[in-house]
């Protein structure tokens, strides 16, 4: 990267997170935490990440069902914690997790000076593509088979989902094959060990 590409990687970032992405993501209807814009539709978290190269806005949403969160605190027992904390806490706790990356795209750009007219196409587009979401994916199912196509699978996801579908039989086998083939789920705690400890616990106790 030239100089002049560095310089202009630097002041594009600058406009973008210190001129322009509050107020066009609050004018969009989203409210934002840390940086990271997000909405809740029908009980679906969706997150939007927006950042750039020295030549484009990079635009990333994810998305995940509220309940996820709800059971992994149920589950990591912190649930009476978590329910002290404000609605953002779903968006960057530490210990939450992950949603699902369903989409980067890139706006060229060619000056800072356009920066407010690109992050506001940047926000449209975002508007457009998270409606089409919300039609396709409607249930934790429709999450589930989302997640289990896309490599590498986050198998604590679909836990967590076999969870919320009552499923929990099939949650208890699929974690103690994790755990048999030495899989962590992360989220390692020195009171309990692993979360897949803590979800055989759960689920042994829900049965």
């Amino acid at each position: 990267m030239t100089r002049e590409e560095m310089r202009m990687k630097r002041e594009l970032k600058k406009a973008i997170e210190k001129d322009f992405l509050k107020p066009i993501s609050k004018s969009h209807g989203y409210k934002i935490i840390g940086g990271t814009s997000y909405c809740v539709r029908d009980n679906w978290l969706y997150t939007i990440s927006a950042s750039n190269s020295y030549n484009a806005v990079r635009m990333i949403i994810c998305v995940k069902p509220v309940v996820i969160d709800e059971i992994f605190w149920t589950v990591f027992e912190m649930k009476e914690e978590a329910s002290k904390k404000p609605f953002s806490f779903h968006v960057n706790a530490a210990f939450v997790p992950w949603s699902f990356w369903l989409e980067e795209w890139r706006i060229p750009i060619t000056a800072v000076e356009e920066t407010e007219l690109v992050l506001e196409q940047a926000f449209t587009d975002t508007d457009e593509k998270i409606a089409a979401y919300c039609k396709q994916i409607r249930t934790i199912q429709d999450f589930k088979e989302l997640v289990q196509s896309h490599e590498p699978v986050n198998h604590l996801n679909c836990i967590l989902c076999d969870i919320a579908l009552g499923n929990i039989e099939g949650a208890l086998a699929k974690t103690e094959e994790e755990l048999s083939n030495k899989h962590s789920g992360g989220f390692a705690s020195t009171q309990g060990g692993d979360i897949y400890k803590y979800i055989q616990r759960y689920c042994k106790s829900q049965l």
